[in-house]
């Protein structure tokens, strides 16, 4: 997470802005990365029935959108919800 923080302060540095605006972005991006983390922690505690839901869910999702774009698609597996 550092890593990427140093580069969003070197990307702001670069353009001319001010100290505050740097804190501000980085404080953002903390915001960001300890939500995301936090999500992360919260799906590795689900039960194993639940991930395997919503890997489920995903493969109809990805199936719905590859079929309406014209692409080919694999069929999600058949499983009753």
């Amino acid at each position: 997470m550092e890593k990427a923080l140093g580069v969003l302060n070197e990307g702001a540095n670069s353009s001319g802005s001010s100290a505050s605006t740097d804190e501000q972005c980085r404080a953002l991006a903390e915001r960001i990365f300890r939500g995301k983390e936090e999500r992360r922690r919260e799906l590795a505690r689900l039960p194993f029935d639940e991930k395997f839901r919503i890997l489920l869910e995903l493969q109809r999702i990805a199936y719905e959108f590859r079929t309406a774009a014209g692409l080919p698609a694999r069929k999600p597996w058949d499983i009753p919800r």
